[in-house]
């Protein structure tokens, strides 16, 4: 799904083959225009974005969900924006302070160690705020809402889980 599309909730279904063990690995960007974080910039709805990935994975053999979103999975959070939030009122967002790290290489090879990554922390509907068609879909009880520490701040996130183990 691309992050230009400005929606408040995006929701995408694809089917894949697998054989547990297996490992899922998501990258999950918020909708910013630039690394200032910002969205909406020049504007009167200027402001910074927040995030939120939630997911289920079904085997679509017997309809059993296998994994879900939860904060046993490991995040690592790669963009951050604006560092110094008062920025966001600025007319001037070049001023907003940023940190990008570098993606690891091979993160989403089965072998890859995230064990040092953070756990990735859930948010409730509340919180987040997704719209139109969130509520279309059936979750399972155990499937949460998750992004980094920071909802507003947290931009690009590098998610894992290691499924069937």
């Amino acid at each position: 799904m691309p992050i230009t599309t400005e929606r408040s909730f995006n929701s995408e279904t694809f089917t894949f083959t697998a054989t547990a063990p297996f490992t899922v690995a998501i990258e999950a960007k918020d909708y910013k225009e630039t690394d200032s974080g910002l969205e909406y910039i020049g504007t009167e709805k200027q402001q910074m974005g927040d995030g939120g990935l939630i997911a289920q994975i079904t085997n679509t053999e017997n309809g059993e969900v296998v994994a879900v979103t939860d904060s046993s999975w490991s995040a690592l959070v790669v963009q951050r924006a604006p560092l110094n939030t008062a920025c966001e009122q600025s007319n001037d967002p070049t001023s907003c302070e940023s940190e990008t790290l570098d993606t690891p290489e091979n993160w989403t090879s089965a072998d890859f160690d995230s064990a040092p990554w953070a756990s990735a922390t859930e948010w409730t509907a509340d919180e987040v705020g997704p719209k139109e068609g969130y509520a279309d879909v059936d979750w399972d009880a155990g499937a949460k809402l998750i992004w980094g520490s920071d909802l507003k701040v947290d931009n690009t996130i590098l998610f894992r889980k290691e499924v069937g183990e």
